[in-house]
């Protein structure tokens, strides 16, 4: 089966941010999750987390760990938003926005700068995004990566670079 290399524009998602930076994209969580989980299950841990005892009493956040550790099994994104129609396949309403306006993304758009679409991303990327659109539109697809902005709030101390 013939691989092909992808480009930054492949990576670029049309909210400026750069796939490969995300906590989901391509990622081991998900797989050693699910691999949990399926150890859990075999050995019927959800018996053992139910009978009360003194010993594991904190086995009473069962149900809930198994919620976060479902979401995090399935939270995959094999290939980066522009090739699978959005993040892990679901097309948020900045990307159905700049398809419908006929944009690569919204770097191109004049709303760029007071877009209200971009609040969802704001309690994890802060004004990432933003930034990042402005890099794109000033350096292109290739050269704005190297000068991007961390992709989460949290990196900005000590940003992680691949």
């Amino acid at each position: 089966m013939e691989r092909t290399t992808m480009t930054g524009k492949d990576f670029t998602s049309c909210c400026g941010l750069y796939c490969p930076d995300c906590i989901w994209f391509r990622n081991n969580l998900s797989h050693l999750a699910q691999e949990l989980l399926d150890r859990l299950e075999e050995v019927n841990f959800e018996k053992y987390a139910s009978i009360k005892s003194p010993f594991g009493s904190e086995l009473q956040h069962y149900r809930e760990f198994l919620e976060v550790a479902n979401f995090i099994a399935k939270n995959y994104c094999a290939e980066p938003c522009r090739k699978a129609g959005g993040c892990a396949g679901k097309p948020c309403k900045i990307m159905l926005c700049a398809e419908s306006k006929g944009l690569e993304g919204c770097w191109q758009c004049e709303e760029m700068g007071s877009c209200e679409k971009f609040d969802f991303l704001k309690p994890r990327c802060g004004d990432t995004p933003y930034r990042n659109l402005l890099k794109i539109k000033e350096l292109g697809y290739e050269e704005w990566i190297k000068e991007r902005s961390p992709y989460y709030i949290w990196q900005r101390q000590n940003p992680p670079r691949k």
